[in-house]
């Protein structure tokens, strides 16, 4: 029981700079057909209609298959690569 009481405000500690860290956002905007779909987290892309997806974000732009950026990844985009995909949810970052 002792290690565990002295366990805990290291923990707690731990927690505490976690919560506290700002969502990390990217520079620029992920684009998909010509809308600006912003630049931060899981984004919603629509049903599994193809579309042009234009990474203009200066982070990695993955794509997934699912929505809420659930499965495995269907495609990559580097900053500044574009491509037609059916994907139905991105993570920019």
């Amino acid at each position: 029981m002792r290690r565990s009481v002295r366990a805990l405000p290291g923990v707690l500690a731990v927690v505490a700079v976690l919560v506290a860290a700002p969502t990390a956002q990217a520079d620029g905007s992920l684009m998909v057909n010509n809308r600006d779909m912003g630049n931060a987290g899981c984004v919603f892309l629509g049903s599994d209609d193809t579309r042009t997806i234009e990474n203009n974000t200066d982070s990695v732009v993955t794509l997934f298959p699912l929505a809420g950026c659930e499965g495995d990844s269907s495609g990559v985009l580097a900053p500044g690569e574009a491509g037609q995909y059916t994907s139905k949810s991105a993570q920019i970052g």
